[in-house]
């Protein structure tokens, strides 16, 4: 298995959840697809893959993960407003 690069916004994105009530846990070093960061938020459990932009792509090893996942929410984002976004989603049910 090889280090992980994190994308340059990683840290940030990951404050701003936190910031915003979210339990982060970084998956980043993991590989093999899983995405960057395990998220909790008052009973939401979600994957979020950490893109550096919108034209940042997925390698084949995050779009077999993408494909085959069975489990909860997948979630990519850019920047911090799509940090507040992803939390404001969840806060509407």
């Amino acid at each position: 298995m090889y280090a992980k690069k994190t994308d340059s916004n990683h840290v940030e994105i990951s404050k701003a959840l936190r910031q915003l009530g979210a339990v982060v846990h970084n998956l980043s070093r993991q590989g093999e697809g899983i995405p960057d960061l395990l998220v909790g938020y008052r009973g939401h459990t979600l994957l979020v893959e950490i893109k550096s932009s919108h034209k940042a792509t997925y390698t084949p090893a995050q779009r077999d993960f993408f494909a085959n996942w069975t489990g909860g929410m997948v979630a990519t984002i850019h920047d911090i407003d799509g940090a507040v976004t992803l939390i404001k989603t969840l806060t509407k049910k």
